[in-house]
């Protein structure tokens, strides 16, 4: 049996548990009502989307208590194509980041290649509108100051049609500048992937430092000692491109530093394709880092990720960092990023994705088998979170109850989410 945890209207209406349970009371209740709810329901399970929301750390926290295992659901570190699907946290909360260099050296290559699938944006858009349009709606009974992403649904519906106008008016100058990166500066731009800004990876493990901060102290770094025959650019996130309101700013900036001939700002175009001919990439904690990763280039990271670690990525904590990244002579162990991707795909990574039916079955019925399966020995139910801030709490929580029905019906049962 099912039980899910709804904290806001479109997911009391979207939900197909057996039980659903609206919480509506404050934050600073919400523990004492989790630890009574796997109590009196018997909860030997839990599914999360996302680990770093206020109420995602309050039930693992809780959960943790109890030796309840929680399996945590991202979209996939590796995509489109898969869905991340962890116990007990993701991103910096990963069993991944637990796992030495010589682990990750020794993982086995995957025996097959899962397919990749085509990101869906326009869905993406329409069950966003639909998530904002209610949310708003429920508002009166759901607390308000517990909703994930504090965006008044006005202001968004305008920022979202400017998204789409500036994709369509841009589409030819990203172009032209995507084919110039790629043929004539080819191994000589740094690329920086901005995130969308109140993303929990952001809000929760930047150590500080987010997308102004970032870009800024980059691109002043950039001027003062990189080399002067490369080119920095700066590639806005496709959610984020109607609210990106530092383009004037930042063009401003790069002209006072003495490199507006080698500052570039681009906001659509494949990611993948451009990291593969950068020479190095910064980011904050984005799972773009993986790309760099991937194809062997350089990369420095601001904040806590999934591939943290001094054998794999430049530890950028302050600006005197980031100036030695540029001249920073690393090589990408491509043996050990290699170990991390299979890490991920054997360990983490499931085939599917939240946005077309047929990926979204397929996605289903591979969380639900591990869910139900048995959970490795290696898990730890002793990790540090912080549970004090309720600045951010809307999403998913699922349940199964004990007692334990056969797989089959477990599996038929938990595909409701």
């Amino acid at each position: 049996m099912t039980v899910q945890v709804c904290l806001t209207l479109p997911e009391y209406l979207l939900s197909s548990a057996d039980e659903k349970v609206c919480y509506t009371e404050e934050a600073e209740r919400f523990s004492a009502f989790m630890h009574d709810l796997y109590r009196t329901r018997r909860i030997d399970r839990v599914l999360l989307m996302g680990s770093e929301r206020f109420q995602h750390r309050v039930a693992i926290m809780v959960a943790e208590e109890l030796g309840i295992p929680v399996l945590a659901l991202e979209e996939g570190y590796i995509r489109p194509g898969y869905v991340t699907a962890e116990w007990m946290g993701n991103n910096r909360s990963s069993p991944i980041r637990d796992l030495t260099d010589q682990q990750l050296l020794q993982e086995p290559k995957p025996k097959t290649r899962l397919r990749g699938s085509q990101s869906r944006f326009a869905v993406l858009v329409l069950l966003s509108t639909f998530h904002y349009v209610f949310r708003a709606i429920g508002a009166s009974v759901f607390k308000r100051h517990l909703y994930h992403r504090q965006r008044a649904l006005v202001r968004e519906f305008f920022l979202w049609q400017r998204n789409w106008m500036r994709k369509l008016f841009h589409s030819k100058k990203n172009a032209v500048l995507e084919h110039r990166l790629k043929t004539h500066l080819a191994k000589r731009f740094y690329i920086l992937p901005l995130q969308v800004d109140d993303d929990m990876q952001l809000v929760a493990a930047a150590r500080g430092w987010d997308n102004r901060r970032i870009a800024e102290t980059a691109l002043k770094s950039f001027a003062r000692c990189a080399p002067k025959d490369h080119v920095l650019v700066i590639k806005v996130h496709p959610f984020d491109r109607g609210h990106f309101a530092d383009r004037r700013r930042l063009l401003r900036l790069a002209k006072e530093n003495g490199i507006a001939d080698r500052f570039i700002i681009i906001d659509d175009g494949q990611l993948g394709p451009l990291t593969k001919a950068s020479c190095g990439m910064v980011t904050i904690n984005s799972t773009s880092g993986l790309l760099a990763l991937q194809h062997g280039v350089k990369l420095g990271a601001a904040g806590e990720a999934i591939y943290s670690r001094r054998s794999l990525c430049f530890d950028i904590k302050h600006q005197d960092d980031m100036d030695r990244f540029w001249d920073h002579n690393s090589h990408v162990d491509q043996r050990l990023a290699d170990g991390l991707r299979f890490a991920l795909l054997n360990r983490s990574l499931l085939p599917g994705n939240f946005y077309s039916s047929s990926d979204r079955q397929m996605a289903t019925l591979a969380v639900a088998s591990r869910l139900v399966g048995k959970v490795p020995e290696n898990i730890s139910f002793s990790r540090k979170r912080g549970c004090s801030s309720p600045e951010s709490t809307d999403g998913s929580v699922s349940l199964l109850r004990r007692p334990r029905r056969s797989s089959d019906r477990q599996l038929k049962k938990v595909k409701s989410w």
